[in-house]
Parts: structure tokens; C-alpha cells; sequence
């Protein structure tokens, strides 16, 4: 039974616009529990939907579908604050996200907010994810797409429909690193050696995203390249068998921002991989620094940064050059040439009882705040664009919406006002000096795309 076309019902109503073979090969009792879920009932039991994370639900097949063995429903628990959908801040969007130009910088692209708890992109989902899922036996299958024409999402005098993605998971265990890490008990002995493994791993799923193979269809449009930016392949976008640790269950997911290259110069594909690349060490030079809670906390990089790099095929003599203060400057100071972006450190908000970690997260959940693509826990936060033409007491009501006293919503204001004067929010990085790369990641990725000999 194909849904393709079909509209059904239940709290909410969805309409299916494309599904794959793996929807129809399921038994009418899975799809109608699985409809319930799209539709808005998840009150299934612990035993067979599991919420990962803030917009979707893992579902456990009662009967595997070959490799398939779990749906992972994404984009299924849209969320509406006074009657809107409320648009994703801080931790759900990127409210400064780097472009790559064809003249080799990176620079700052138009910011794109998605509804919370949903997405308006699943339809690019379903695309890369049918291609890679058809292209590598690891991946996660794509199985259906679909839109809630009742529920728009309203931004930038555009209005789209929320919209949903299932995805054919190999295991109903799976786990993002980043969540691994946290959750990782702490008599367990053998982290270094399965993270060495893992890291290695994800280079290559990297590497194999970018590379890509034979030029590909993209679905219904001109012949593409078969290679594939992410544009944020951070830890928490790569998964693993949270039972196994098993570094060959390890995918890539969430492809909201994705896109396949066409016609792209090696400089500009160089420059789009170095950006994949740099958003990938931000993690990782994050879980090597002392202030990570995390259970590699002060890993040498040895550990973690260069067998990534291994694995994504960078010359091992140039790895073994490679410093932790190199990569510092690579993610976090030139990070800051980009987006250039006014910062305050983070201390300067405990200055009440309320606490500095709730106080962020107020300012952080109402968009005024952001942690440049780096991790919450760093010392410093970027002061978003939202915040420099705000009136103060909208500012103040916005921080009373999530429990803060206006007091306490008057001291941020005025700690964030003074270390916003004068600043400009735009920025580029070169990354061809002279004539010649900027550092050796980019001389690396330009060997690899044929930019250079």
C-alpha cells in the first residue's frame, strides 16, 4: 500500500508526498502506528518509540525490512509557543552559518530558522538520503517524506509548511558521539581505544560524503557531481550502535542544509570541504580542552584529532606536525575573522543568584546569544544580530518567558549593550593568500579536489 499522494489524519494532518519501496514493504499494522506518530500520537510505550532529541522518535520494527530493523520519524513534534511555531535559536539553527565562495573564502550566508520540533527542508533530506543510502550499505534508508499543510512555518515574509522525514535505521540502539560521550559510564576502560576507532571512522564518512562516486541523478533535476557537502557535520550529526560502539555502525545524518554539487570549481569545492572540516575539529578541539565535562577531557589529539584526519585521508607527514594550538587557532580565531562577531565572556553574567548557566540559556533559547558554532561550556559567547536593535524591555519580556526576573533580565541587557558597541557583522576568510593556501588544511583539501598538484 503506497501513501504517495495520500493525506492522513490524526491530532494533525499530514500529507505524503514521495515514499520508497521500504514504506510499502511494511505491514499495515506498522505503517498505522507509524502514521500515529506522524500525525501526532506518540503515547506507543517505552518499549516501542524512544524520543531522540527535540524533533524526532525512533520506532522499533516488530519485523525487520532486510537491513532495516527502525524508523527514525523526524520533524514529528513541531512545537507552538502563544499559538505560533516558535523558530529554532541557539542550539537549532545557526544564526550566522559560513558560506563558501568561488573565489576560495568563507563568508556569511543568509540565516535560515526552521520551525522547533520540525523542519522545512525534508524534502532535501529524502534526496541525500536516497542517494546515500543507495551508494553505501552503512547509511541510513530513505523511506518516506511528507508536509503538514495545516501547520505553516511564517519567516522573512515567506510562508512554508512544516514537513517531516522516516528514515530505515540498521539499529534501534542508535546513539549520537556527541550523546555517547555524556552518557558513557564512568568505569568504562576502554574509551581512547573505540574513540580512536570511531574518529577514525568518521573522517572517512566524511571524506566519502565529499568525494562522493559516479556522477549521480538528483532526484528529478540535472546530473549532479555525486558529491555532497554537509555543511554541519558536527558530532552530535554522526551515530553509532550505543551497545556495539561498533565504529562500522556509524552514520552521517540530518541533511536539512545539504546539497549536492553541480558544476563547481576544485577552488570552491576546496573551500566547501574546509568548511565541513573546520566545524568538524570545533568538536573535536572542544572534547580536548580542560573545560569539557566530557570523559575525554584532556585526550591528547592524538586520541581523537589525528585519526580523523587519517581518515579523511590528510598526509600523515603533515599530521604529524600538527600541534592542538594549531587547531585552536584554526576553529576558534579564525572562526572569529569570519563572523566577526562582538563576544563577552560568559563569568560577567554571575551576577545574581539565578546562576550563569540559566541566564545563558534564557538568552540563548531568545535568540540574543550563540556559541559560534562551538559548543556550550566554551568561555566566551557571540552576541547575535537580534540583540543590537532590540528595545530593552521586548528584550526583558523575552528573558521573563523563560522564568528569569526582570532584574536579572536588566543586568544581562546592560552586560551584553556594553560589549556590542561598535561592532560589524561582516567578515571574510581568505583562504588563498598570495596566490598560495592559507595553512595546510587548505593546501591538503586543494590536492584532494585538483585544485593544486
Amino acid at each position: 500500500m503506497s501513501l504517495q499522494g495520500a493525506a492522513i489524519s490524526g491530532r494533525r494532518i499530514a500529507h505524503i508526498k514521495k515514499s520508497t519501496e521500504i514504506w510499502d514493504r511494511l505491514s499495515t499494522s506498522e505503517r498505522e502506528r507509524i502514521c500515529k506518530v506522524i500525525t501526532g500520537d506518540q503515547t506507543l510505550g517505552t518499549k516501542k518509540v524512544w524520543e531522540d532529541g527535540g524533533r524526532s522518535v525512533i520506532i522499533r520494527l516488530e519485523k525487520p525490512i532486510d537491513s532495516v530493523t527502525a524508523i527514525k520519524a523526524k520533524g514529528v513534534r513541531p512545537k507552538k509557543r502563544k499559538g505560533c511555531l516558535s523558530p529554532h535559536f541557539g542550539k537549532g539553527s545557526d544564526p550566522m552559518p559560513i558560506i563558501a565562495t568561488s573565489e576560495g573564502s568563507l563568508t556569511i550566508g543568509e540565516v535560515v530558522f526552521a520551525p522547533e520540533g520540525s523542519t522545512t527542508s525534508a524534502e532535501n533530506e529524502f534526496g541525500i538520503a536516497s542517494i546515500l543510502g543507495k551508494r553505501y550499505a552503512y547509511q541510513d534508508k530513505a523511506v518516506l517524506w511528507g508536509e503538514y499543510p495545516n501547520l505553516l512555518f511564517n519567516t522573512n515574509d515567506t510562508s512554508r509548511p512544516c514537513s517531516f522525514v522516516l528514515h530505515g535505521l540498521s539499529t534501534f540502539e542508535t546513539i549520537s558521539f556527541s550523546s555517547l560521550l555524556y552518557k558513557l559510564d564512568e568505569e568504562y576502560k576502554g574509551i581512547d581505544d573505540d574513540a580512536e576507532r570511531i574518529c577514525t571512522r568518521i573522517g572517512r564518512i566524511l571524506k566519502d560524503f565529499h568525494k562522493g562516486e559516479e556522477p549521480v541523478a538528483a532526484d528529478d533535476c540535472a546530473t549532479a557531481d555525486g558529491q555532497i557537502i554537509h555543511r554541519y557535520p558536527h558530532l552530535g550529526n554522526f551515530r553509532i550502535n550505543g551497545c556495539s560502539l561498533d565504529p562500522d555502525s556509524l552514520t552521517i545524518s540530518d541533511f536539512d542544509s545539504s546539497f549536492l554539487v553541480h558544476n563547481m570549481s576544485p577552488l570552491h569545492m576546496a573551500a566547501w570541504r574546509y568548511a565541513d572540516i573546520m566545524r568538524t575539529l570545533q568538536a573535536f578541539v572542544y572534547l580536548s580542552e580542560s573545560h569539557s565535562r566530557r570523559p575525554l577531557a584532556n585526550t591528547p589529539i592524538t586520541i581523537t584529532i589525528h585519526p580523523f584526519l587519517v581518515g579523511y585521508g590528510i598526509e600523515q607527514s603533515v599530521i604529524n606536525n600538527i600541534r592542538l594550538e594549531e587547531i585552536q587557532n584554526l576553529v576558534y580565531e579564525d572562526y572569529l575573522k569570519i563572523v566577526k562577531v562582538p563576544v563577552f565572556e560568559v563569568h560577567k553574567l554571575s551576577y545574581t543568584s539565578n546562576g550563569t548557566d540559566k541566564i545563558l540559556e534564557g538568552l540563548r533559547a531568545s535568540g540574543y546569544v550563540g556559541f559560534m558554532g562551538i559548543p556550550s561550556g566554551c568561555h566566551n559567547a557571540a552576541i547575535l544580530p537580534k540583540f543590537l536593535s532590540v528595545d530593552p524591555e521586548v528584550f526583558i519580556g523575552d528573558l521573563s518567558l523563560c522564568g528569569l526576573p526582570q532584574e536579572t533580565a536588566k543586568g544581562a541587557f546592560n552586560t551584553l549593550k556594553k560589549a556590542s558597541v561598535d561592532f560589524e557583522y561582516t567578515g571574510t576568510l581568505p583562504l588563498i593568500i598570495d596566490g598560495k593556501p592559507r595553512n595546510w588544511l587548505m593546501e591538503s583539501v586543494m590536492k584532494m579536489t585538483g585544485a593544486i598538484k
